[in-house]
């Protein structure tokens, strides 16, 4: 039996690094609103993860968070399981050093022979790096701090000017040492290639996420459609045989870089890129390793599990929000209709929901 723990806040806990990081309460709101979104790719006999109860006598063999930190195995600890169906601690900081966005660089680094790459990324420790880089690329430029994700922890060149700049670099410098640099690119399309990491086996693809996001690259939702049609999307912009060999490479690769320290889903996201030179497109194979659970995945297994081989088309898995009482219940607290399907409960208090929709 497996306990799934729903815990998105995990990049938060990875940048913080201590046992006992408390997130911040938007993001405990949402980790508690969603608490049962892990029942739609779980098996039947698996448990959901409840903070009140205490797990020492049940027949836990093995733990599913969403992510892997100090924190989630402190948080598994707690609630009573044991040490021995859980990461050590030495392994829990591999996978940290693992899921800082250096890493994703290495991958670049490694795919510059299947695919022509645009410029590489480079991580900055100081301000004045900051400044020099900002001016050798006034069509703008982003900057990423080493933990984060959907969106979080970043700062455009041309959002931000140089006094906040140097305020927020100060602060990010301090706390964990560096950022990473790249160019901003004229982004068409955003997807993922999507893998599972198994000890023994190594890293296999698993399928493919087309997601989207808004204009500060903040999650917005996945389309709900099988690896072939997502795959006939992305070859209209790229040779087949390149999507190809970044899987085959990106398999062996992280094959070697992780199976040893991390096991379960894990996302690459990349982009097609217009390409300033020509009238023609790029891929970009790796804007950022997600070495667990992502919303790709769960809309992937969401697909193949519940809407592969039915009618339904044209679905869009999202998170909906809102800060005033009582708007989601009102809006989706009702039966699940033909055209939207509610994955988590609804109710007066509810701030976050996961919810699939149909056009």
């Amino acid at each position: 039996m497996r306990l799934h723990l729903f815990n998105p806040e995990n990049d938060l806990a990875l940048a913080n690094g201590d046992p006992n990081f408390v997130a911040p309460a938007s993001a405990r709101k949402l980790a508690e609103d969603l608490a049962l979104l892990p029942q739609w790719w779980s098996d039947e006999a698996d448990r959901m993860f409840v903070e009140s109860q205490v797990w020492k006598n049940e027949p836990i063999d093995a733990c599913a968070p969403w992510g892997w930190s100090a924190a989630s195995r402190q948080r598994f600890l707690k609630a009573g399981i044991d040490s021995s169906v859980l990461p050590a601690e030495a392994r829990i900081a591999h996978i940290r050093m693992l899921s800082h966005r250096r890493t994703g660089i290495f991958l670049l680094r490694q795919l510059q022979q299947e695919v022509a790459l645009p410029e590489l990324p480079v991580e900055i420790t100081s301000v004045e790096e900051i400044e020099a880089y900002v001016a050798a690329h006034p069509a703008g430029a982003v900057f990423k701090t080493p933990w984060s994700s959907s969106g979080k922890g970043l700062c455009w060149s041309n959002r931000m000017n140089a006094f906040n700049r140097a305020h927020w670099f100060s602060s990010v410098f301090r706390k964990m040492g560096s950022v990473i640099a790249e160019p901003v690119y004229d982004r068409l399309i955003d997807f993922a290639m999507l893998f599972s990491s198994e000890s023994g086996i190594g890293v296999r693809f698993v399928g493919y996420s087309l997601f989207q996001t808004d204009e500060q690259g903040v999650y917005v939702g996945n389309k709900l459609l099988s690896n072939e049609d997502i795959r006939m999307e992305l070859i209209r912009y790229v040779e087949p045989e390149v999507l190809d060999r970044v899987i085959k490479r990106l398999e062996s690769i992280l094959s070697d870089l992780i199976s040893d320290a991390y096991e379960g889903f894990l996302g690459v996201d990349m982009m097609i890129v217009r390409n300033p030179q020509s009238e023609g497109y790029g891929l970009h194979p790796c804007v950022e390793l997600n070495l667990r659970m992502t919303m790709g995945m769960v809309a992937r297994l969401f697909y193949d599990k519940h809407l592969e081989g039915t009618t339904k088309e044209n679905g869009v898995f999202r998170i909906v929000h809102s800060s005033v009482k009582g708007e989601l219940y009102e809006r989706f607290g009702i039966p699940n209709g033909q055209d939207q399907l509610l994955l988590t409960p609804v109710n007066l208090d509810t701030q976050y929901a996961a919810i699939v929709t149909f056009e």
